[in-house]
């Protein structure tokens, strides 16, 4: 059915030249990042290196890059330290991160390579900085027991109770138990 092939041929053109701009930012970062990625490896095939030269040009790239994704938390590490609210933290993240920082760690020890044991070496002290930060400073929680991290969002913290302009004391806990009592 040459319609079908037309639809087809169309939708395709119009993913491929993008007609309108990505959505999101961080889709910017990503294909930057890739583009990088894609020019020094070019670049790096047509220099016709060998392979330790190919190993030390990666190796600091990589941890160029590595250092930027540990490098991250700063941010969050100095808004716990300058509000006393640990609540940032977002705890399974912190704990992901540190235990691979941790196990890549070992690994570079394992195989004497410093390219991977510096930089996640660390990550992993800063990972342990986010743990103690996170035992040592309070966490504000909102209503729901839940911190700003964690999924409860920061408005109800910054105003105390969340008014939702209503009158919840009544509201069952959960929607799916009504009860009638006009009987």
């Amino acid at each position: 059915d040459p319609h079908t092939f037309t639809n087809l041929r169309k939708m395709a053109l119009d993913i491929t030249i993008q007609k309108t701009s990505i959505p999101a930012p961080h889709e910017k970062v990503v294909v930057c990042i890739v583009a990088f990625y894609v020019t020094l490896i070019s670049i790096l095939y047509f220099l016709q290196l060998t392979i330790e030269q190919w190993k030390l040009i990666v190796g600091f790239v990589v941890n160029i890059n590595l250092l930027f994704f540990y490098g991250a938390p700063l941010s969050t590490i100095y808004t716990v330290i300058t509000t006393r609210d640990s609540s940032s933290i977002h705890r399974p993240t912190m704990v992901l991160n540190t235990a691979n920082a941790v196990f890549w760690t070992a690994f570079g020890f394992g195989v004497l390579d410093w390219f991977i044991i510096v930089p996640n070496g660390l990550g992993a002290i800063l990972g342990f900085v986010q743990m103690v930060l996170r035992m040592v400073v309070p966490c504000r929680e909102n209503e729901f027991g839940l911190s700003s991290a964690d999924g409860g969002g920061a408005a109800s913290e910054s105003k105390g109770d969340m008014d939702l302009g209503e009158d919840t004391s009544a509201t069952p806990s959960s929607p799916s138990v009504m009860v009638d009592d006009s009987n």
